[in-house]
């Protein structure tokens, strides 16, 4: 954890009274829930999962059932032809079912004695909460990014593959943005999700990508009509071709410290498994002078169906 998240007091050897007060104690367990929700809603690839119906919260292993239809337009009969009597023009409808079993992590974060006799357990509980929810969004994003390759992110947080060789990305031709991500990028994905019977309905990027589209003349039109004028205004690309821009800053790039950037289907791409209820408890570490609050939270990802998502890279 780094340096700034956590608390700090200057040395000294001054016992905490206020601890004493059982009763401010208790919330402590109750805190964690509340914790992943901001989490949650801190992380913009957490909620296009979660707009998509495909995040979950339980504490057990949860089971996803993945469909594969059909798109065969030759299994159309004509005339008198009769469907049931004939096995070329049934549609099959197949289920696989996919399981997600979570894992539980824990963090920390140690308040020193002499901080817990300088302020009450109100604003306690309020920056604890911030830091919490901060590093909850975080290792869910973590989750998510991971849940995307076959190989685990190394420990600089990026894919040990180049953008275009992401395995639950790669059954579609993944986009080539060279040197700066385009319009005819942003086309490109499209059209490789369209062939693959898919509506793409959300794009995520990281900022260098995000900012290279304020450049496109499209863009910039686009964001001029309407209510629609974010762009311009705050600084945020509006919906183009009925896709959905959003800018995550906490996105991991390839092993080459190349950025890569993702256009999905948000109802088929990715499922999740939230924990329902985190925990939260306290230790009193004496021999460091410091009370040290934990935070447990279960979590689990995996790719639906590949051919719903499509890899920008370079």
């Amino acid at each position: 954890m780094t340096e700034e998240l956590k608390f700090r007091a200057d040395d000294g050897g001054s016992l905490q009274e206020n601890w004493t007060d059982t009763a401010s104690l208790l919330p402590v367990t109750e805190w964690a829930s509340e914790i992943i929700g901001e989490g949650l809603a801190q992380m913009p690839y957490a909620g296009v999962v979660k707009s998509g119906g495909n995040l979950r919260r339980g504490n057990k292993k949860t089971h996803f059932l993945v469909s594969s239809v059909t798109t065969l337009t030759s299994l159309w009969a004509t005339g008198v032809t009769s469907i049931r009597d004939n096995a070329t023009y049934e549609t099959p409808m197949d289920y696989s079912t996919l399981y997600i079993d979570p894992v539980e992590y824990r963090t920390m974060t140690p308040v020193a004695w002499e901080t817990m006799d300088e302020i009450d357990m109100v604003n306690l509980k309020g920056d604890l909460q911030k830091n919490f929810a901060y590093l909850t969004g975080q290792k869910i994003n973590h989750i998510l990014y991971t849940a995307m390759d076959s190989t685990a992110l190394d420990s600089a947080y990026d894919f040990q593959v180049a953008g275009n060789a992401i395995v639950y990305c790669d059954s579609n031709t993944a986009v080539d943005y060279d040197t700066g991500l385009s319009t005819d990028n942003v086309k490109s994905g499209i059209e490789t999700l369209v062939g693959a019977l898919y509506k793409p309905t959300d794009c995520i990027l990281p900022p260098a990508l995000y900012s290279d589209l304020f450049s496109e003349s499209q863009f910039v039109n686009a964001a001029q009509y309407g209510s629609q004028n974010t762009a311009i205004i705050e600084g945020v690309i509006p919906r183009f071709m009925g896709v959905d821009f959003h800018l995550d800053q906490h996105m991991p790039d390839d092993n080459a410290d190349k950025d890569v950037g993702f256009m999905i289907d948000k109802n088929y791409y990715m499922g999740m498994l939230v924990a329902k209820d985190g925990k939260m408890d306290y230790n009193n570490n004496y021999t460091s002078g410091e009370h040290e609050f934990y935070m447990t939270v279960k979590l689990g990802a995996k790719v639906l169906q590949d051919y719903a998502g499509v890899a920008f890279y370079s």
